[in-house]
């Protein structure tokens, strides 16, 4: 019982939290963005795969995931 108050409240604290959002949310979608503008700008001559999508998605999901997590520890 006490564990399911803790978590609500946690819960609670983390959808307030503005900044949370941001970087758990809309900083992967912008740096998602960013790293696929940088990709139509390399020429295909040179046969650069390191910014193709199937490439960042998987990293930048975790990415966001992290953010979450870190804070929500420090909120605890």
């Amino acid at each position: 019982m006490k564990t399911l108050a803790f978590a609500s409240r946690n819960a609670k604290e983390l959808q307030r939290d503005v900044l949370t959002s941001i970087f758990g949310i809309a900083f992967p979608i912008v740096l998602l963005v960013l790293l696929s503008v940088i990709n139509s700008s390399i020429p295909k001559e040179v046969h650069m795969t390191l910014f193709e999508i199937k490439n960042l998605t998987g990293g930048i999901s975790a990415f966001g995931l992290v953010f979450l997590s870190l804070f929500s520890a420090l909120l605890v």
